[in-house]
């Protein structure tokens, strides 16, 4: 089968410098707006086919809810035998933002196949959407179960597995994913947190308990912070998904990049809302031990992650969710 190219040659290369512009591009994808409405068999036949480089049927496909994708499920048959896979969708600019940029989590993972690490393989990145209106790759399904939901009833093996493969993917090297850029993946781009704090709202406006965490925050700072890794830019327990033989593979890489380790666990002291992760497993303690890190210094982080969920919530008018930060800081304090 002749493959069609729709990204540029030097962009397939997984050269930064030679990829369409992202704004360019989502302008693009915007004049396509609603043309989701072309999934249907034979689009979903052709795309994968030529995705994959191989005759495929498609059999069904169900969509994959989680954040603000709409990932699609597909259930394929081939020469080959049954397969499943999931085609990651690029979502529309919403409040005025632009969308992810996915060839970055598209050449990534591209990368990443080359890594012992276990990640799905990607196919066929369409980039102008010419198959289903909207920029799309292919990506393999993941069976398994998400350490969200395996952790109930394995709590003390299943903690250890999920620090260990957050430690292991932080050891991949620059070089071993060319296609990243070494930046800051957090999307509110809080490169320096206490900076970031006092840009959002004058201290003055700050209750008398945040104002208290503020200066314990400065003056408490390490003076030496964990130098910044690899890493998937989202830690959530549900990216990462346990598979036979204790292999935990990370499915979600839409804000890959470097950061700072103990800041991107920060995430488990706040999700899920209703009971955080770090509540009731110590994942930050388990990682600071593998890493070498002395544990001490997770009394700031925790701080750190109440004053900036505080200022989220209070943003957003959820004044209740404001409140149950403003506790854990007193508790803290």
């Amino acid at each position: 089968m002749k493959r069609q190219v729709l990204i540029n040659n030097d962009a397939a290369t997984g050269s930064i410098s030679a990829r369409i512009p992202l704004r360019k591009n989502c302008l693009s994808l915007m004049r396509n707006i609603g043309n989701m409405s072309r999934i249907n068999e034979k689009t979903l036949t052709a795309y994968l086919s030529w995705a994959i480089d191989r005759d495929i049927k498609v059999e069904k496909w169900t969509t994959l809810s989680g954040g603000i994708h709409q990932n699609l499920h597909i259930y394929t048959r081939s020469n080959t035998g049954k397969q499943e896979y999931v085609i990651r969708v690029m979502p529309f600019a919403r409040n005025n933002m632009l969308p992810y940029d996915i060839q970055t989590e598209y050449f990534a993972l591209k990368d990443l196949e080359k890594v012992e690490l276990s990640t799905p393989k990607v196919w066929g990145l369409d980039l102008e959407g010419q198959f289903l209106g909207q920029a799309v790759f292919a990506m393999e399904f993941i069976e398994g179960t998400s350490v969200l939901d395996a952790v109930s009833d394995s709590p003390t093996e299943i903690p250890r597995l999920f620090a260990e493969a957050i430690w292991k993917m932080n050891q991949i090297s620059p070089d071993q994913v060319p296609s990243v850029a070494i930046k800051d993946p957090n999307p509110q781009g809080i490169s320096n947190p206490l900076s970031w704090i006092q840009n959002q709202l004058p201290l003055s406006q700050l209750p008398h308990l945040l104002t208290k965490a503020y200066d314990f925050l400065k003056r408490e700072k390490p003076e030496k912070l964990p130098r910044k890794v690899f890493g998937n830019g989202d830690v959530g327990p549900q990216n990462f998904i346990c598979r036979p033989e204790n292999v935990i593979a990370i499915i979600d890489w839409e804000f890959v990049g470097f950061n700072d380790p103990l800041r991107e666990l920060m995430l488990l002291h706040t999700w899920p809302e209703e009971k955080p992760f770090l509540q009731e497993y110590p994942i930050d303690r388990i990682y600071c031990e593998i890493a070498g890190i002395d544990p001490g210094i997770l009394h700031w982080y925790e701080m750190l992650s109440n004053v900036i969920g505080w200022i989220y919530s209070s943003k957003d008018g959820q004044m209740n969710r404001a409140k149950v930060f403003e506790s854990c800081l007193e508790e803290a304090l």
